[in-house]
């Protein structure tokens, strides 16, 4: 078995996946389509866009026996809400005494006209439901459309195909890369078997945990292409994904005996078992879609808690569970 992580083309595979997995909507820009479509229905004839309005809370300070208004404090809603979603500290906002604001600030601020009890309560609402928003724009982000060339999952799904186009990988043969090429240039199984010297089949990994009662648990630690074909009467088993590279194999045995490597091992597991999935149709955008399904599912399991009572940052968006499920 080989293990690299590099391949001779001018342009890096692994990276390629990497970024368009960095794609999408940021947990502010989810704080603040969220809060607009609040706000517009609560306040349709007030233009009020989360990104510039701005809660006003003025600063006091006792000077000698008196107490002296200081500068206001101004924070966008979008950066409250973001931050309320991380730090689960409700707002709570004062007639009279916090406003909500637009950028430019003004001197005096203008106030809009709207009440700020509400404005605390439309932040509490949202909160909670920070990463169900989350999940379904990084959703709608994947179907969007980009030029001609379809929807944005398509790129993923041409990036996890390019992975497949090498000429060399070091500890690959050039029958090897044969075998990948026929992948890449044929995606769907009844294409390939047209005229496959090979007869290569693309599967993915399947594993799930036996727990101690006898049942089982789906693993989606990692996303695993597995290519196998015939090379001179014997079987070859080649495979990639984002923590591993690319590998090789002289057999499915061999194969089966590296799966439990392959997975976290943070995470203890006494027993697994693993099956070769082959699925219909286009085989990339099966994994893109699978990818994506991870991404999304990874998103909505981020933990805040150990953030909560600090300065907590805004969280990034998840690639998966092998830094981006492996592909």
């Amino acid at each position: 078995m080989t293990s690299t992580t590099a391949v001779k083309t001018t342009r890096d595979p692994t990276v390629a996946l990497l970024n368009l997995l960095s794609l999408g909507p940021s947990f502010r820009e989810v704080a603040a389509a969220l809060l607009r479509e609040q706000l517009r229905a609560r306040y349709p004839n007030v233009d009020i866009d989360p990104d510039i309005a701005m809660i006003g809370t003025p600063q006091r300070d006792i000077v000698g026996e008196q107490i002296v208004t200081q500068a206001v404090e101004y924070q966008t809603l979008a950066g409250i809400l973001a931050r309320q979603a991380v730090q689960a500290i409700p707002a709570l906002y004062i007639e009279g005494e916090h406003f909500l604001t637009q950028q430019p600030i003004t001197e005096p601020p203008v106030h809009l006209p709207v009440r700020v009890d509400e404005i605390a309560n439309i932040i509490n609402y949202l909160a909670p439901v920070m990463l169900r928003g989350y999940q379904a724009l990084q959703l709608d982000f994947w179907n969007q459309p980009k030029g001609n060339t379809g929807p944005n999952w398509r790129g993923l799904s041409n990036a996890l195909r390019d992975v497949w186009n090498v000429d060399t990988v070091p500890g690959w043969s050039h029958a090897d890369c044969v075998m990948a090429r026929k992948l890449y240039h044929a995606t769907d199984l009844s294409d390939r078997s047209v005229d496959d010297r090979h007869d290569t089949h693309a599967y993915v990994l399947d594993i799930d945990q036996v727990n101690e009662d006898g049942t089982t648990t789906h693993v989606n630690d990692i996303l695993l292409a597995v290519l196998i074909g015939k090379q001179n009467g014997s079987e070859v088993v080649l495979t990639y994904s984002l923590l591993h590279g690319y590998e090789r194999y002289t057999s499915r045995e061999q194969f089966g005996q590296a799966v439990p490597a392959l997975l976290d091992a943070s995470i203890p597991r006494k027993k697994v078992q693993w099956r070769l999935f082959e699925p219909e149709g286009n085989f990339f955008d099966w994994q893109a879609c699978e990818l994506i399904s991870m991404q999304i599912e990874a998103i909505g399991t981020l933990d805040f808690s150990d953030l909560r009572g600090t300065q907590a940052p805004m969280p990034t968006r998840p690639r998966g569970r092998d830094h981006g499920p492996g592909a």
